[in-house]
């Protein structure tokens, strides 16, 4: 194995390298001499499954393992469209780009609702906000809801 080594240490350039990319190229020299080579065989082992091979289920369990709470086991197997589910996900995890999110990017721009004067988050766009409240209070109306929140009955009279 140390033939693998030498061979690469005695490479020539036909250009002269910058002291960037000279420096570069030795220090990935430097770091190829920390690594150990052995003559055993190379295999490729799935770390996320339990029997070390890929499967869509131990993705499926990776990526839900992790979550907390009832809501994330409900959306992910509830009966619906994946994008919806990955777009419920997404809004209980607080990383839909509204623009709170945004200006945590480096974003610059006004932070305000368009709708009203509050600063625009997750939790603000999608439930809080005044006009939001009359959407789901349609909603909830449109499919016979009974049981609508009193927050939601206030912002819109039948």
């Amino acid at each position: 194995m140390t033939r693998v080594r030498e061979k690469y240490q005695n490479i020539s350039f036909t250009r002269w390298l910058v002291d960037e990319l000279l420096y570069d190229w030795q220090k990935i020299l430097s770091d190829m001499r920390k690594v150990n080579f052995t003559p055993d065989h190379d295999s490729v082992v799935w770390k996320v499954g339990i029997t070390g091979h890929f499967s869509v289920k131990s993705v499926y369990n990776a990526m839900t393992s992790n979550d907390s709470g009832p809501s994330h086991s409900k959306i992910w197997k509830s009966k619906i469209p994946a994008k919806i589910k990955i777009f419920l996900w997404l809004l209980l995890n607080n990383v839909i780009l509204t623009k709170d999110n945004l200006i945590k990017r480096k974003w610059v721009g006004d932070p305000t609702c368009y709708f009203c004067n509050q600063d625009e988050s997750v939790s603000h766009l999608f439930f809080h906000c005044s006009t939001a409240k009359a959407v789901w209070a349609i909603v909830a109306h449109c499919i016979g809801a009974n049981n609508i929140p009193n927050s939601l009955n206030q912002c819109w009279t039948w």
